[in-house]
């Protein structure tokens, strides 16, 4: 459940738009969370090997971790058992085994092996932007493609930062170290990635070009699909 430095940065840009002007409403009261029922989750798993198969949105200003993709049978079993407690994506964690802080929340998930969540179905403003932000991450994840060139080639300078561009590994070895989350962001802005229309960038490049809503390739114009 690593994070990407470039979905972080493209929620810190959009949280630090000026606000849209709005009338005044005398009878309004702020609210930390949106006024909805909470629900309880009780999910086991039989090793840390194990993945619950929730991927999540977090980000330091945002209360909660926002789930953006579900991909366990963990979840469809506990859905086809609680039709009434069914999770979704969207739904917001806002506890994990009685924790609430960020850090604490993460490690649970990483270590434990049986989950008592505190759900809500319903996002706050600043939560319904994570989701979307984050969506918009795994849609790019689904456009990019190992560089399908030999190791070491020299790909001339990306088009975007106009640094060189070196495979240094095949593509295999990218992916699985990605599936892994053991890449740094150095590594993230070193790596070389393939469009769909054969044009290849630095990862970090070609993510920050898409996530500011240029769908399109930066030298062929190719319209690219990032729908969830």
């Amino acid at each position: 459940m690593g994070q990407c430095a470039t979905s972080t940065v493209a929620i810190e840009a959009e949280l630090q738009a000026p606000p849209r002007a709005a009338a005044p409403d005398a009878d309004a009261r702020p609210t930390r969370w949106p006024a909805a029922p909470l629900y309880r989750v009780l999910l086991e798993r039989s090793g840390v090997e194990v993945r619950w198969g929730m991927k999540l949105g977090v980000h330091p200003e945002i209360e909660g971790l926002v789930i953006t993709e579900l991909t366990s049978s963990l979840v469809e079993e506990w859905n086809d058992e609680h039709p009434e407690l069914c999770i979704q994506e969207g739904h917001v964690i806002v506890e994990v085994n009685g924790f609430q802080d960020h850090p604490s929340m993460k490690q649970e998930l990483a270590k434990a092996t049986s989950l008592d969540l505190l759900m809500r179905p319903i996002r706050s403003d600043l939560q319904q932007l994570a989701f979307n932000v984050f969506k918009r991450k795994h849609c790019l994840s689904a456009t990019l493609h190992p560089a399908d060139v030999p190791p070491d080639q020299d790909l001339g300078g990306c088009s975007i930062c106009h640094d060189a561009m070196v495979v240094e590994q095949s593509g295999a070895d990218q992916i699985e170290m990605a599936h892994d989350g053991a890449v740094t962001a150095h590594a993230e802005s070193q790596r070389v990635v393939r469009l769909a229309c054969k044009h290849h960038f630095h990862e970090s490049c070609v993510k920050r070009w898409l996530l500011t809503g240029n769908h399109r390739c930066p030298l062929c114009n190719y319209q690219l699909d990032l729908r969830p």
